[in-house]
């Protein structure tokens, strides 16, 4: 558990619980987020935003990561 973040520079996923761990690169899918996450050019705008948004399942403990055409699941207990 601890704070998960998409780096629209690196394109990659992270958690942050004490440590920064590039959990896309640890368990693989790494590729996806290199097609599937833009490197973001514009400034943050809350009503014209179309990136990727962090939903926590607490009851399955899932993490999604979920934008207008895509979605990833990251199970935590697997």
């Amino acid at each position: 558990m601890g704070i998960y973040f998409i780096d629209s520079n690196d394109k990659s996923i992270y958690l942050y619980n004490g440590e920064f761990a590039n959990i896309s690169q640890t368990h693989g899918f790494n590729s996806w987020c290199k097609m599937n996450i833009k490197t973001n050019s514009k400034k943050w705008d809350s009503y014209d935003f179309d990136d990727f948004t962090t939903v926590y399942d607490k009851i399955n403990q899932d993490v999604l990561f979920i934008n207008k055409d895509i979605a990833l699941a990251f199970s935590e207990k697997l």
